[in-house]
């Protein structure tokens, strides 16, 4: 093969390496967007939460009698309770989103080192052509 064949080879290697990180950007960018969405999708259920918690205690404080109250507390408690439950889920939720962001940072770093590497493999490669070019030039083998 001469120069020109391996500059060739090289260079589709290398766009074929480029289009593999360039396909798996696209996808870590979509999944990052899900989880940005669904992160704030998160935010507002909790927002709604803490709203509705809010009113009910107010509720509560208007209470008159005792067995208003009474009952009053009762519906409070079991509204915390499923505010406390969707709450968990929500942190639970969350907690995976970032594990899956952490992820997907992990996966561009190593495809970028990946890259730097091929970046390195492929001027290595034209440093060793060129040495075997001067070589042949000047006559040495």
């Amino acid at each position: 093969m001469n120069f020109i064949e391996y500059a060739s080879k090289a260079q589709e290697e290398l766009n074929k390496e480029k289009y593999l990180v360039e396909q798996e950007s696209q996808r870590v960018a979509e999944r990052d967007s899900a989880i940005s969405r669904r992160a704030d999708g998160l935010d507002a259920r909790e927002s709604e939460i803490a709203k509705k918690e809010a009113e009910l205690q107010a509720k509560e404080a208007s209470l008159n009698s005792w067995e208003v109250a009474k009952k009053k507390e009762e519906e409070v408690q079991r509204m915390f309770d499923e505010a406390v439950a969707l709450n968990k889920q929500a942190g639970e939720k969350a907690k995976q989103a970032r594990f899956d962001l952490d992820e997907a940072r992990a996966k561009i770093q190593e495809m970028e080192k990946r890259e730097i590497k091929q970046s390195e493999r492929e001027s290595n490669y034209r440093e060793e052509i060129k040495a075997e070019f001067m070589n042949r030039f000047m006559g040495v083998k």
